[in-house]
């Protein structure tokens, strides 16, 4: 398991499209991916759960990978959060 603190540098947060690409992203690892924030867990692989989560711009919240491939995830859902690179 690995886990990263990250600022989220999407201007209007993981609102309906941001929400939906990174859950896209999330989809492509075999590996779970939690997101948290304050008190709250969210699966990554869930839309509306990332969505219901509400992150704002400029809130920290923690990033945790644990399996298979869980390098090659942390870094792209870490870049996606950091500076909403679009793919």
């Amino acid at each position: 398991m690995i886990v990263q603190k990250v600022m989220v540098g999407i201007g209007s947060g993981l609102h309906f499209r941001p929400a939906e690409k990174i859950t896209a992203i999330a989809m492509e690892y075999p590996c779970k991916i939690t997101l948290k924030k304050e008190h709250s867990v969210t699966d990554m692989k869930s839309f509306l759960s990332v969505l219901a989560a509400n992150v704002k711009c400029g809130e920290e919240v923690v990033i945790e990978c644990d399996g298979e491939s869980e390098s090659e995830a942390m870094q792209r859902i870490v870049a996606f959060l950091e500076r909403n690179i679009i793919e």
